[in-house]
């Protein structure tokens, strides 16, 4: 329970209150006798909340409790809290009761102007349809004049119902709306009629028109307590003070300036000066700080505060505090539209823009521009949005071009910002894009201004040849480090370069030794100089064709040239082509192949020059190896595997030397008309063809004509029947022979295509085309081998030792190789030799003068002595070798011989004991 209720003592005794034992007797009963209720509540209406439900909806329980106690209205049934009768009755106790009625008697004019009537509070739970009642509203002035505070606006403007308001509270024009407070004719009209006397009229009047006051009856007017009252209205008021006490009046002053603070200005001199006034006054009105006196117009808080509240505050401070950065900075925090209103010392001054972009993080636009207009620099102190404005960029980079390096990604990539900030700053090219830090124009731009920002181009434009070209032509080559980038990107940039840059020594040797043909370009002065050229030469031995005439006879820079590049052996001097070291160097790769021709003659008749000089090259340079094997073709074994593969080069020096097939590639060893020219030179060359080609009959004819020992080689044939004429040799040679013819021609006509051989040169061979595969021949009959047989001994009579055995025991091909070479008797087969027929024959070949064959003959029977000539019978020698094999031979030998004791001597001990005494009868 609460109220009265709550109060109640549950532990008194019932005697103690009747009316306590009443509410006891109520309780214990459950609220549900209705009498004892019923009486309860006639004598306190909030015992109802000790009521059942049932009797809480009781009409005339409730009709009884509200008569006692409006406020009992909140325990009713909700039934009866929309019964108007009830609710009526209640707030005609409690205006107040009304906040517990329902929705409809809320809504109920009779029932609110009953509540309004006996409290104005009531008004508060009225419905807001009611809220623009006249009535409700007249009959809650009556009560409280603040009521009308609550009013629509319609009834606040309306000035007929305010005057009747004016008539049933005076105090009611202190809430009408501004609109009507602000209508100085209607209400200096209502003071005239009305109120100059009534001081809530007065002062409801003064609000907004501090010149009404002025009407105020004389008395109110110097009233203290009302002329306070007023200022509480309208600050301005205090300019109309009656008196200037009122104006020195600390608690007057304190509260007109409390009101607005521009009353300040009204105060006396000595009270603008208060601290504490003048503070209350610039935090009710910024501007206030006009009339603020004395030491506080010193006061640094006092003027932040005041342009923290209002920017325009700064126009009527101190000039001292005005060019206080704290108060610049304080009245630029509203914005950078502001800054024309600080003074020059702050507005262009360098180190408080920056300080004022700090503060307010480089975020306002405007004051980014003004600031970079007064002081580019200030853009690093710019957020990251603005320092891609390339308006503002723009702004910086009129003062600044390297002040790019502050843009953000997009300006940096933008071209025309970035062109004006090189065309300032050729630098500036560092922060570019990589894309405009390859664009021509940007470039261009850049190294013209500050040749040092050739550093920073793209890569695209450091190796861009047309670009220096054009940049260099543009500046006349004057731009040291511009032509130094353009070095490293074509040496041969120098010929633009100015006359004076080509005679810089340190450039030229920049260029020289980045392209040594550089040279060309460099003054007369620098091509004599010898560090120069040495540099050049090392870099490209054909730079020394540019060098002075006396550096072309130095040694020293010949060898670093020619060891560079072979073929600047061209450009040395004749002396020095013959000098052994500078021949090798230059023969040696690279550019061997190009000096060949320009060694001197005598040195490639020099053996050992030509071993030295396949060495130098390793053997692997074409045109050196034709030359050396061109005087030794042996020298083919000195040369890589490619060049003994390669058919000119093999042919070159088996035209030198047969033997040199030893050396070519086995491909080439195949080529039966490679090894048919080998053969033409050596027929000993044989042996190094390959097994097919040693078959051959043409080829082994070719062989043994040229040397019959080369028949050794020959490859041991299959020997076909003579009656097989299918493949003669003369049809295989005939096929042969047009098969060279087609090649010859073939010859001819690329040999008429080779362009004639500078003098000196050695000729060059042809060597293209694959190798000619010729008819291999792998069976010959008979006849064919005895016809290859007779030509070899013919040519060599030892090639006997290499024949077949049919063939050496045909007496004919036997005699021909004896008369070719006698000694080769001793070859002959044993069936031969024991024929005293051929033995004559074989001695008889040459007269029987020949010593050596017959020597051979009388090796192989002692009795062959008996067919030589009188010369081998006198040749102590023949005869000795005679008795040797048959000491009865005694008798063929000269009678000189037969005389000889020695000889007789050594034919007895060579026969028998029964024998001696004949052999002593051939004696003399």
């Amino acid at each position: 329970m609460t109220g009265t209720m709550a109060a109640l003592p549950v532990s008194a005794p019932l005697e103690a209150n009747p009316h306590d034992a009443l509410l006891r007797r109520v309780l214990e009963t459950g609220g549900r006798d209705r009498d004892m209720v019923l009486a309860a509540v006639m004598h306190d209406g909030l015992a109802l909340e000790l009521a059942c439900e049932e009797l809480r909806g009781d009409y005339f329980v409730v009709l009884a409790a509200v008569s006692s106690n409006g406020d009992a209205l909140r325990f009713a049934a909700n039934t009866l809290r929309e019964d108007c009768q009830i609710v009526k009755q209640a707030v005609s106790l409690s205006g107040a009761a009304l906040q517990y009625a329902s929705r409809t008697p809320k809504a109920d004019r009779e029932v609110v102007i009953a509540a309004v009537s006996q409290s104005a509070a009531a008004f508060d739970f009225a419905d807001d349809s009611l809220r623009t009642d006249r009535g409700v509203i007249r009959a809650a002035l009556s009560r409280r004049a603040a009521v009308l505070s609550d009013a629509s606006d319609e009834l606040r403007e309306d000035r007929d119902f305010l005057l009747e308001a004016l008539s049933v509270n005076s105090q009611s024009l202190l809430y009408a709306a501004d609109s009507v407070l602000r209508d100085s004719v209607w209400l200096r009209a209502v003071l005239t009629t009305l109120g100059h006397n009534n001081r809530h009229v007065v002062e409801a009047a003064i609000t907004f028109d501090d010149s009404l006051f002025l009407l105020a009856d004389e008395a109110l007017k110097v009233d203290r307590s009302f002329f306070i009252a007023c200022l509480a209205r309208n600050g301005e008021v205090l300019k109309h003070a009656p008196t200037t006490a009122l104006q020195q009046d600390r608690e007057v002053v304190w509260t007109a300036v409390k009101q607005t603070g521009r009353a300040l200005r009204y105060a006396s001199e000595e009270l603008r000066a208060d601290p504490e006034l003048a503070k209350l006054a610039v935090r009710g009105d910024p501007m206030a700080l006009e009339w603020v006196a004395g030491d506080c117009r010193r006061d640094r808080q006092l003027v932040l505060e005041a342009v923290t509240r209002d920017p325009e505050a700064i126009r009527v401070a101190a000039p001292a505090l005005q060019a206080d950065h704290a108060v610049g900075l304080a009245t630029l925090a509203h914005g950078a539209k502001h800054l024309q209103k600080l003074p020059q010392a702050l507005s262009h001054g360098p180190e408080f823009l920056a300080k004022a972009l700090i503060a307010t993080g480089g975020c306002d636009r405007d004051l980014a521009t003004a600031a970079v207009l007064q002081h580019a620099p200030n853009i690093q102190f710019l957020a990251e949005g603005l320092r891609d404005d390339r308006w503002v960029m723009f702004a910086a980079l009129n003062s600044d071009g390297m002040l790019l390096g502050f843009g953000g990604p997009s300006v940096r990539n933008d071209r025309d910002v970035v062109l004006a900030a090189v065309q300032k700053a050729g630098r500036a090219l560092d922060f570019a894009s990589e894309s405009l830090r390859n664009d021509v124009t940007v470039g261009s731009a850049a190294v013209l201004q500050d040749d040092s920002s050739v550093e920073f181009l793209g890569e695209e434009l450091k190796s861009s040849v047309p670009f220096f070209e054009d940049t260099l032509r543009a500046c006349q080559g004057s731009r040291r480090r511009l032509l130094l980038a353009a070095l490293e990107a074509d040496a041969a940039l120098l010929r633009y370069g100015s006359q004076e840059n080509r005679a810089d020594r340190n450039i030229v040797l920049e260029a020289v030794g980045l392209n040594g043909e550089a040279l060309l370009h460099a003054s007369l002065g620098l091509r004599a100089d010898r560090e120069v050229v040495f540099v050049a030469v090392h870099n490209n031995g054909l730079a020394l064709q540019f060098a002075d005439l006396a550096l072309r006879h130095d040694l020293d820079v010949v060898r670093v040239a020619v060891q560079q590049n072979g073929a600047a052996i061209r450009y040395v001097e004749p002396a020095l082509r013959s000098d052994r070291e500078i021949a090798l160097l230059a023969l040696s790769p690279p550019g061997g192949d190009q000096a060949v021709g320009f060694v001197g003659t005598a040195l490639w008749q020099d053996p050992d020059f030509l071993v030295q000089a396949m060495i130098a090259n390793g053997g692997a340079d074409r045109q050196v190896v034709l030359t050396v094997v061109g005087q030794d073709g042996l020298l083919l074994s000195m040369a890589t595997e490619t060049l003994r593969a390669d058919r000119g080069v093999v042919q070159t020096a088996i035209d030198q030397n047969g033997l040199a097939l030893e050396f070519a590639s086995e491909e080439l060893r195949q080529d039966f008309y490679l090894v048919q020219s080998a053969l033409q030179h050596c027929g000993l060359a044989l042996r190094f063809a390959s097994d097919a080609l040693r078959s051959s009959p043409t080829l082994v004819k070719l062989a043994v004509q040229q040397d019959g020992l080369s028949l050794e080689f020959m490859r041991t044939p299959l020997l076909r029947p003579p009656k097989e004429k299918s493949d003669t040799p003369e049809n295989a040679d005939s096929q042969i022979e047009q098969q060279q013819q087609q090649q010859q021609q073939q010859q001819q006509q690329q040999q008429q295509q080779q362009p004639q051989q500078q003098n000196g040169e050695p000729p060059k061979l042809l060597d293209e085309g694959k190798p000619i595969e010729g008819k291999v021949e792998v069976e010959v009959d008979a006849e064919t081998y005895r016809e290859i047989s007779r030509v070899a001994i013919e040519n060599d009579g030892r090639a006997i030792q290499f024949l077949r055995q049919e063939e050496r025991l045909d007496r004919t091909i036997v005699l021909a190789a004896v008369r070719q070479n006698g000694s080769v008797l001793d070859q002959a087969p044993q069936e031969l030799l024991q024929d005293d027929a051929f033995l004559e024959a074989a001695v008889d070949l040459s007269g029987g003068e020949d010593a050596e064959a017959v020597l051979d003959a009388v090796n192989i029977k002692g009795v062959a002595l008996r067919f030589a000539g009188p010369g081998p019978r006198a040749n102590r020698r023949v005869v000795l070798a005679a008795i040797h094999n048959d000491p009865f031979s005694l008798r063929y030998a000269s009678d000189v011989l037969k005389d000889d004791k020695a000889l007789v001597l050594e034919a007895l001990r060579h026969t028998p004991s029964a024998s001696k005494r004949a052999l002593l009868e051939l004696a003399s």
